[in-house]
């Protein structure tokens, strides 16, 4: 294998590919971007690809056969942030946002979080992130919120307030299972604390039917406290729990949100 192919989604932060390339020094590297997971799949089962990249929460639970999560980055920010345009900010306001503002989401969890700060707030849902946005601001992760510049105001909530989507913030390295090289590769740049975090987090997501959140921490005690919130019947619960045992930890969640 004297050239790798990699594919990896808009947006992606460099540092997380070049980790990747520093393991990769005697080949030849070829960048794909896609547009998302079905499209990464397509293209590493038909190994037009040796190698994909995409935030963990838009990697599915439930794969194609064949195909696995090879690593996980360190996670340096879960944070939901709220970027606003200037000239739409109003200091002494809530969010700095004035009354009857408008706001993209990606997700209904989203607006029904943000919804108990500021009733008052307007929403527009939107499929992908593009370079701008007609709204008064827009709510992302905080990977995302780093690409807008210094004409933007940035306002970032803390993941134990407005719960993100379940291993966001960690970018997960797909590939073939039965690429052996390429999963020792992937060995090397592997983060275990990001993985015990983000396995609970959506172990209690594919445990769930309704749409939930959770973000989970492990101290240096082996400590884990999760976060999780779930939209049930109109009504947003909210629920957290400390363990230093992962699986009482998701059953505990699942319990008390699944109503």
């Amino acid at each position: 294998m004297s050239k790798i192919s990699i594919g990896f989604e808009k947006w992606i932060p460099n540092s997380h590919l070049d980790e990747l390339k520093g393991q990769l020094e005697d080949l030849r590297i070829e960048e794909n971007q896609v547009a998302d997971f079905e499209e990464l799949a397509e293209k590493l089962l038909n190994e037009k690809i040796q190698v994909g990249l995409l935030p963990l929460h838009k990697i599915p639970i439930e794969r194609p056969k064949g195909l696995l999560i090879g690593a996980l980055t360190k996670r340096e920010n879960a944070s939901e942030i709220l970027v606003l345009k200037k000239e739409k900010s109003v200091n002494g306001k809530l969010l700095n946002l004035g009354e009857g503002a408008t706001v993209s989401i990606f997700s209904d969890l989203q607006k029904a979080q943000l919804q108990v700060f500021r009733e008052d707030l307007v929403f527009t849902k939107v499929e992908k992130l593009s370079d701008d946005f007609e709204t008064d601001a827009i709510l992302l992760p905080a990977w995302q919120a780093n690409h807008f510049g210094a004409e933007y105001l940035k306002m970032p909530i803390r993941p134990e307030e407005l719960i993100p989507a379940s291993g966001q913030g960690a970018f997960g390295f797909v590939c073939l299972e039965s690429n052996i090289r390429m999963r020792k590769i992937l060995k090397q740049i592997h983060q275990p604390k990001t993985a015990a975090e983000t396995n609970i987090e959506r172990a209690i997501q594919r445990d769930l039917n309704h749409p939930v959140a959770a973000f989970c921490t492990k101290n240096n005690l082996n400590h884990f406290h999760v976060y999780a919130t779930a939209q049930r019947d109109g009504q947003l619960y909210h629920f957290s729990h400390s363990s230093t045992i992962s699986d009482e930890l998701v059953s505990k969640v699942v319990e008390e949100l699944g109503g």
